[in-house]
């Protein structure tokens, strides 16, 4: 798929009028606007989304007028603002002033020479410098001024090419660091009186073996350092200023003015006019923005974005898909394939998942966002469900429309499929099943399941035989053609919530009991036990290589190798830790994929990784069995705010495979440096403190990647920290070894280890000399004087030692419960407290729930306090284990709970909620040697307004689990309302609901009261 606006650069087009029907307006409408395309020349007009991280004050940099961006050889990125030179290592943005020998003043050009060096033109004239100091550039006649707007050429660290007076000037100097610069003129006067364009140049690139490339007046000029060429009119290339060059990977020249795009092919001698869509440019001119992306494609600046050549087309991108409407200044590619944007006055953008990732979201049509189930029908197209019904990615204006099929509900979907003979199938949180016969377009409901027929997934197998997981009603087997349907109870009736076909042919059923394989009319039950506890399946996915996944929320993943060498491997996977897996399924390669809620996990038959909303997915809370593998290798993923397409899977893990990268930028003691020589010495000072600064090069890397270290010699442990800054108080004398890494365990993968050696020399008293000379004159009190001096020294280094860890235990104590080892009732106020001012100032979501033990007394009165307090330890696993990454659980008194979750909506509630529940009353609590059934009630609430009170938040809560309590318990209750528990509702639980239904028809009943089926 294309991603922009593809624009072609021809005159008038024709094409072939599509087949239209009756019933299909939407059709008949797309037509026509294909035809008026057409007939224009302009390509319909794309809106895919894309997801940008911006950088601003808050990241650090604190000017947003960015004139000009360089990637050093080291990776580092320069940006050049209104406000002088920033530098961003992956890490954090430092600013360069006269501190580091060049004034923050304005600075509008930067170049790096091939060794890294960087040259900047500021208000005070041209510096050149690196990473720790810059100087200025000076001739015998002083400072080097540059004209304003000029471009730098650095081919060496003693030469620059500058424009001064419009005219190409080069700067050289022979010796070394301080010594005086010689410019002159690189045309002499005769040069320019025979082509006075040489007085008037703008742009200049150099390019291979040392050739010049510039605008020279309203011309284009070649110098090959003997001879000027000029390329006009005849050659192709229209009257105008041109003030960016670029040389592509393919050796073509490429100049930009402000109303034209030429292009010189390589080895042709005549330009061709290539202008994109929206060329004109009206501010921001002296920034024309021509420049490479990753792919070696050619980017420029449109007056409604940035432009993109393809080698056949422009493709065109703007606000429509994430730009910001303003001037985007300059554009550039660092060595790792990010993609970067100035934008003018707004900041500095990096494209997440460039050329990769695409999404679609309410602003291209998909309305509602929530996408529940996603596959290609009998005329490929992408059918998406959603929670208002299916609906159709048209991949060629790349707009979500219309569902195709009318007569389809216009409710909540649980699952769709595709039968061989190309019937389409989609069912419903309603409990209804939908099907459209093969070749036709009128959907028609499926009468021979019974009417509560929960289909929460549907499998045709190669035969043709249908398979639908159908929760309470087990695992049923329908005919595609003849539509007879065949239950098939499992042992002891247990929920069915999946079903797959292994690469044997297999089918394989998911169940709250465990693992099933269908042999014939009957089960065969497969061992899904692990650390003494036997799991439920709720999600499987079968791999090409015959092996069988499968997990429950909260648990281990059970991968289950092929034949005839079957066996169980548990795996845990720390790039899914803190994240509660809700489905999983495997892709043509073998490789299996994880829908979670913090993004999606992708097992590439060697490592787990998981793409994050940082890497480009629009969403990270993806939506269970929403994902669909397509026949080109992409994936589709639906998530609760959209739908993303990873085009590339492999470039995707090509690219963030590469070991991340970690630099010591600082590393002191007190005062004296520790990065002079391999192993330095310093003297030990009693306040000196140990600062240690990394810089990671890694623009790709995780926002949760933590730095890892140890100080050898203090202690053996390794320490976490999300800051890559390390700051230990003062040093007793010794040797040291400082050892750290990065790690980034949602990419599955770190750096190399740094390793920093120093010494810390004792005092002067503590010296072999001193100790020598005092005992030939005082021996004996010199001698206890050592030795006290010593056993200070060695207590200070115990106490500093026995102080850290006493502040990590006493936090833990005044923060845990002693029991469940959950905050406590103190600390968890204490976060809603801090969550509900952070929703008043970003004013999102947020959910409060009391949690409470149905008939905790009768545990209590059974088991004794002792197998109550078992409950309540492993109520507290259960729900830490399900609870999202960022949600915090308390205990607020006696069985009763509390949850804070920041960032939760109505919409998305179903999932969490319903998982909590189910997750404790799925499974039986051991007490002893006894198996106890617990349930619970949870009330929820969210926050209604910028005045509610943490107190006012947690009573509705509270009227919600009263009602919870009052309606039968073992189910969760969400108050929308006021404190009295009015606009009280349930979550989307079909099991909880449909019991409530059906007690309300039954007490109906009894009085003589009809009810209306629902």
């Amino acid at each position: 798929m294309l991603q922009g606006d593809p624009v072609t650069t021809g005159g008038s087009g024709g094409g072939q009028a599509g087949a239209r029907h009756p019933v299909a307006r939407w059709r008949v409408a797309s037509a026509l606007t294909a035809l008026i395309v057409l007939l224009s020349g302009i390509a319909p007009t794309a809106a895919q989304q894309f997801v940008f991280t911006r950088y601003t004050q808050p990241s650090g940099l604190k000017n947003l007028g960015i004139e000009a961006l360089v990637v050093d050889r080291t990776g580092d990125l320069w940006v050049a603002t209104d406000g002088g030179i920033y530098r961003y290592d992956g890490t954090s943005f430092t600013q360069y002033d006269k501190s580091r020998g060049i004034p923050a003043d304005a600075t509008l050009s930067l170049a790096s020479s091939p060794s890294g060096r960087i040259f900047a033109r500021v208000d005070a004239g041209l510096y050149s410098g690196d990473a720790d100091h810059f100087e200025p550039v000076l001739t015998a006649e002083g400072p080097v001024l540059p004209d304003h707007d000029t471009v730098l050429i650095a081919p060496a660290d003693n030469q620059v090419l500058y424009l001064k007076d419009h005219q190409i000037t080069q700067i050289r100097r022979t010796g070394g660091s301080g010594s005086l610069w010689k410019a002159q003129s690189l045309f002499s006067a005769a040069s320019i009186a025979e082509h006075p364009e040489l007085a008037a140049v703008a742009g200049v690139i150099r390019v291979d073996g040392g050739t010049l490339w510039f605008g020279c007046g309203l011309r284009l000029c070649r110098f090959d350092g003997q001879k000027v060429a000029v390329f006009g009119v005849t050659q192709g290339v229209p009257e105008a200023q041109y003030g960016a060059l670029l040389q592509d990977r393919a050796g073509n020249i490429w100049a930009r003015s402000l109303d034209h795009v030429a292009m010189l092919l390589h080895g042709a001698d005549h330009f061709q006019s290539n202008d994109p869509p929206h060329v004109m440019l009206a501010n921001r001119v002296r920034r024309m923005t021509l420049s490479l992306d990753p792919r070696g494609h050619v980017v420029t600046r449109s007056s409604s974005g940035l432009a993109r050549w393809d080698g056949t087309a422009w493709q065109e991108f703007g606000t429509l898909n994430g730009l910001p409407d303003h001037p985007i200044t300059e554009a550039i590619a660092d060595n790792d394939g990010n993609f970067w944007l100035a934008v003018s006055g707004i900041g500095l953008y990096q494209w997440r998942g460039y050329d990769n990732l695409e999404s679609w979201t309410k602003a291209q049509g998909l309305d509602p966002e929530s996408v529940w189930n996603i596959v290609r029908d009998s005329h490929h197209r992408l059918i998406l469900g959603t929670d208002l019904g299916c609906r159709t990615l048209d991949e060629k204006s790349h707009l979500v429309t219309a569902c195709p099929y009318p007569g389809l509900p216009e409710q909540e979907t649980n699952a769709s499929a595709v039968d061989p003979a190309g019937g389409f199938w989609m069912s419903y949180q309603t409990s209804q099943l939908w099907r459209v016969p093969p070749g036709g377009t009128r959907a028609q409901r499926v009468t021979t399941v019974p009417d509560h027929f929960d289909a929460t997934e549907i499998l045709f197998d190669r035969s043709g035989m249908g398979w639908i997981a159908a929760w309470e009603y087990g695992l049923a087997k329908i005919d595609s053609t003849t539509l007879a349907v065949t239950r098939m109870q499992l042992p002891g009736n247990p929920r069915v919530d999946d079903v797959v076909q292994a690469a044997d042919g297999s089918i394989w059923v998911g169940a709250t009991t465990g693992l099933y394989r269908v042999e014939g009319d009957h089960f065969v039950k497969i061992s899904t036990t692990v650390d003494g506890q036997q799991i439920g399946m709720q999600t499987l996915a079968a791999a090409t290589d015959g092996s069988v996944w499968g997990t429950r929320t909260g648990e281990k993943i059970l991968h289950l190798t092929p034949p005839p060498q079957s066996a169980a491997d548990w795996q845990d996977p720390e790039a899914l830790h803190g994240s509660t897996v809700y489905s999983l399924r495997a892709d043509a390669r073998g490789w299996v994929w994880a829908n979670t809620g913090e993004g999606l996990g992708v097992y590439d038959g060697h490592v787990w990784r998981r793409i994050e909303s940082e890497d480009g997915l629009i969403w990270a809370d993806t939506e269970q069995f929403a994902l669909y593998p397509d026949t080109d290798g992409s994936i589709w993923v639906g998530t609760g705010r959209g739908i993303t397409h990873i085009k590339d899977p492999v470039r995707w893990v090509n690219m963030i495979s590469r070991p991340l990268k970690l630099d010591l930028t600082k590393a002191q003691l007190g005062t004296q440096s520790l990065l002079a020589g391999l192993r330095p010495t310093v003297k030990w000072r009693d306040n000196a403190a140990l600062d240690v600064s990394f810089g990671s090069h890694s623009f790709d890397r995780s926002p949760s990647t933590e730095l890892r270290y140890r100080l050898l010699g203090l202690s053996t442990e390794w320490y976490a920290s999300r800051t890559f800054d390390i700051h230990i108080p003062a040093l007793a004398p010794g040797h040291y070894r400082l050892e750290a890494m990065a790690v980034d365990a949602a990419h599955a993968r770190h750096s190399p280890t740094v390793s920093l050696n120093f010494d810390v020399k004792p005092p002067w008293w503590n010296t072999a000399a001193f100790r020598g000379l005092a005992a030939l004159l005082v021996a004996a009190l010199v001698a206890a004087f050592w030795r006290w001096q010593n056993q200070r020294l060695q207590q200070r280094q115990r106490i500093l030692e026995l102080e850290h860890r006493e502040r990590e235990a006493l936090l833990e104590r005044a923060t845990r419960d002693a029991l469940t080892h959950l905050w406590n009732r103190a600390t968890i106020l204490e976060f809603l407290t801090g969550e509900i001012e952070q929703a008043r100032k970003n004013g999102g979501p947020l959910a409060v729930a009391v949690i409470d033990v149905d008939f905790f007394k009768r545990i209590n009165d059974t088991f004794g306090h002792a197998g109550g307090d078992e409950v309540l330890k492993e109520l507290a696993r259960r729900l830490r284990a399900t609870l999202r990454q960022r949600d915090s659980l308390g205990r607020y008194g006696g069985e009763e709970l509390l949850v804070v979750m920041p960032g939760l909506s109505r919409e998305d509630r179903g999932n969490l909620m319903d998982a909590l529940r189910a997750n404790i009353s799925s499974t039986a609590f051991l007490v002893g040697e006894a198996e106890v059934r617990v349930t619970v009630s949870i009330g929820v609430a969210w926050m209604q307004s910028p005045t509610e009170l943490p107190d006012d938040l947690i009573r509705r809560a509270d009227a919600a689990l009263y009602e919870a309590k009052a309606a039968g318990r073992n189910r969760v209750m969400c108050n929308t309302g006021n404190y009295d528990g009015s606009s009280l509702e349930g979550t989307a639980s079909r099991r909880y609901l449909q019991d409530f239904i059906d007690r309300v028809k039954r007490e109906a009943g009894k009085r003589g009261v009809e009810t209306e089926s629902k």
